[in-house]
């Protein structure tokens, strides 16, 4: 057996027990959404494979994109472990074309385009970015969302696809805000809420700037009970800067005032050079312990860790406390002129 036969039969080795790991997640009827394969914490770092109802996505992450024949085993032998897959998505990052980038169809026909989680339907467009347009690492979020926003108001900032307010709307909550830069994006929201029957008067969409759009909410006195801060990495703009890594509360800052008295601030900080203690030491350093507490952090599905039970050591700086890159946490808030309306009275 050569090297190349060896490697393969490496990688196949632990493809099969990233699946073995996953197996309750693998059965009939399927039609939840999971991370199949993190290659990054589990021996395959250019691979990552998820499956959205019975489409499967994979993502090649190499600089110039993994060999076809060992692309097509990997494949082959997910198909005969999952049988039930009919769709195959193929995402290259290194890809010269945004087609390509976006993802191409290499087996199969017709992508998914629900997913059921928590007894929820979301919409997904699998070839609408690079990424899946629903991410399986915020699921736990979902889920405290959809058990404690009952009668409650949230906002929605950087919603992208729009699936954490609408977990808030299938809670029972009272209005959801929506706000992204594109409407492409949230028209997602829009499919999620026709297909699950919800209230369409119940959901607002704002579609603007970030830092626009904030400022006008403010101007308006709005106020929610939940305000859920999912900014990307890193953005630009003439209005403003988002910067993850070098500021990574000044977002938090922005949008602060909009937290209703005993209401929470979620803030989701995916930033993978950003450490876990650094993060939790700038959040400490705003938070008094009176108008604004940590509370308890959310963690991502031990399906998107895998079965390396030291996934933690992989990243390029230590997580911990939290388990992995992606860092949510609760701030709690009450607000001053709440106390000074309560004194006046």
């Amino acid at each position: 057996m050569n090297k190349e036969a060896r490697d393969l039969e490496q990688e196949l080795q632990l493809l099969r027990r990233a699946i073995g790991f996953r197996a309750p997640f693998c059965e009939e009827p399927h039609r939840s959404s999971f991370r199949l394969v993190n290659g990054f914490t589990e021996g395959l770092p250019d691979l990552a494979i998820d499956v959205f109802a019975r489409t499967m996505v994979m993502h090649d992450y190499s600089a110039k994109g993994l060999p076809a024949a060992v692309r097509s085993a990997l494949m082959q032998e997910v198909l005969t472990q999952l049988s039930w897959i009919d769709t195959v998505i193929l995402k290259r990052r290194a890809a010269a074309t945004a087609l390509e980038r976006n993802g191409v169809i290499v087996y199969g026909a017709t992508p998914a385009e629900f997913i059921c989680e928590h007894g929820v339907e979301y919409a997904v467009d699998l070839v609408l970015n690079q990424d899946n347009s629903f991410y399986n690492d915020t699921r736990l979020l979902r889920k405290y969302l959809l058990e404690n926003m009952s009668g409650r108001t949230m906002l929605n900032t950087f919603a992208y696809t729009g699936s954490l307010g609408c977990a808030a709307l299938a809670g029972g909550a009272a209005k959801v805000v929506q706000t992204d830069l594109s409407g492409k994006f949230l028209r997602l929201a829009e499919a999620t809420v026709q297909r699950n029957h919800f209230a369409p008067e119940k959901m607002e969409q704002r579609i603007g700037n970030f830092f626009p759009v904030v400022s006008k909410l403010r101007r308006e006195q709005a106020q929610f009970d939940c305000v859920v801060l999912d900014p990307p990495l890193f953005s630009q703009t003439p209005q403003g800067t988002v910067d993850l890594v070098h500021a990574p509360v000044a977002v938090i800052n922005k949008v602060r005032p909009l937290v209703a008295d005993g209401g929470v601030l979620v803030v989701v900080n995916n930033a993978l050079f950003l450490s876990g203690k650094k993060f939790l030491e700038e959040v400490d350093a705003i938070c008094d312990g009176i108008w604004l507490r940590r509370g308890r952090t959310i963690p991502v599905p031990e399906d998107y860790l895998g079965f390396n039970p030291e996934a933690g050591r992989c990243f390029s700086v230590d997580p911990q406390p939290f388990t992995h890159s992606t860092k949510m946490i609760l701030l709690h808030v009450r607000r001053r002129d709440s106390f000074a309306d309560r004194s006046a009275e």
